[in-house]
């Protein structure tokens, strides 16, 4: 779905709904689940990063910049030049997993993306794991 210029301050509401909502639950859940945890079984931040260069022979070279953040099931991330070159997008999303040894882990989301390109996306992540090998 592609907005217009008028329309992105609607897709910015959206996105303070689907990044704001989600961490306000988490918030006010985690003082009512941590008194019953122990220090083991607490729920932690998982943050990661990561920064690619692509480089051409015929076009300018540029930078895909990805952030994400996992607390218990929420997943949240945000990337700039992913999409398109000069846009940005931040996604909210739920974190399952399956299996012990052989461990399938699937994370649907939502996505507002913002400037060459504007809409809202739906997303998967997936990862197949055994042992040290990931697929």
């Amino acid at each position: 779905m592609r907005l217009d210029r008028g329309g992105e301050q609607y897709a910015v509401v959206v996105l303070v709904a689907l990044f704001g909502l989600p961490v306000a639950a988490a918030a006010t859940s985690d003082a009512s689940d941590s008194a019953g945890l122990a220090d083991s079984e607490a729920l932690s931040w998982d943050v990661r990063a990561a920064l690619s260069g692509y480089f051409f022979s015929e076009r300018s070279a540029y930078l895909q910049a990805t952030a994400a953040v996992d607390y218990g099931v929420l997943h949240l991330e945000v990337r700039y030049n992913y999409e398109a070159q000069h846009t940005g997008s931040l996604w909210v999303g739920w974190n399952f997993e399956w299996g012990t040894s052989l461990k399938l882990s699937l994370t649907p989301m939502l996505g507002g993306v913002l400037g060459e390109v504007s809409g809202i996306a739906p997303g998967l992540e997936g990862d197949l794991s055994w042992g040290p090998l990931e697929f």
